[in-house]
């Protein structure tokens, strides 16, 4: 109960108790002997999670991967960032020295704002078109559900208006496939075995996608 949850190292929970956040993710609210508690507004969910080639560690269901709004790898930090790591843990974690910076009005409106942003027909049905291309590809045996739809155009809005624009642009849609999308995707058995890197993985399901849903072109005629 608590507007941000940071989950470390998600996958080396069980199973079951992996599966206990669906509900919070899903419904923002949890049941406990029968009795339903509202979570607070706003709810945030971030999760952390180790190489699943490490031993003590599960694979997150698909039901619960479907959940998360997007998926990012931050990997190393550079040399320069690096060393500052050293220097800002000289006297002591810098976590202990975190204030906050927004409010949760703030975050409220600015999830408001979003709802503002105007995405037009074209690039709405565009974006529908290529969630429902990943459940037809060789590429992927579980496509992406109309979760990833919402996921996708909820995402472009957010990025336009971190951008400074309140309408949707197609680059906008290209920037976040990848980490809107792939994580949603049950890929093809022989396409994990090749052991190919996530970003080339990313980039043929996306060059599939876009053959079966082009760009949108206006029609001025």
């Amino acid at each position: 109960f608590a507007n941000v949850v940071l989950v470390d190292e998600i996958n080396r929970a069980l199973p079951k108790a992996q599966s206990a956040l669906l509900e919070a993710m899903a419904e923002r609210q949890v049941t406990v002997d029968g009795i339903t508690r509202t979570l607070p507004d706003p709810f945030l969910v971030l999760a952390t999670e180790n190489p699943i080639e490490q031993e003590g560690t599960f694979p997150l269901p698909e039901a619960q991967l479907d959940r998360f709004f997007l998926r990012t790898a931050l990997g190393y930090p550079t040399l320069d960032d690096e060393v500052r790591v050293l220097d800002e843990q000289l006297h002591g974690h810098p976590l202990a020295r975190l204030r906050p910076v927004v409010r949760a009005a703030d975050v409220k409106a600015l999830a408001a704002a979003v709802e503002e942003v105007y995405v037009d027909p074209l690039v709405k049905r565009w974006i529908v078109e290529l969630v429902r291309a990943t459940r037809t590809l060789e590429l992927v045996e579980v496509g992406a559900s109309v979760r990833g739809s919402l996921a996708l155009e909820r995402a472009a809005r957010a990025w336009a208006l971190g951008h400074g624009r309140d309408y949707v642009v197609p680059p906008d849609v290209e920037r976040l496939f990848e980490p809107v999308v792939m994580h949603r995707l049950v890929l093809a058995e022989e396409l994990v075995l090749e052991e190919v890197g996530d970003a080339e993985l990313a980039s043929q399901v996306w060059d599939a996608c876009l053959a079966l849903a082009p760009r949108p072109e206006p029609g001025w005629d």
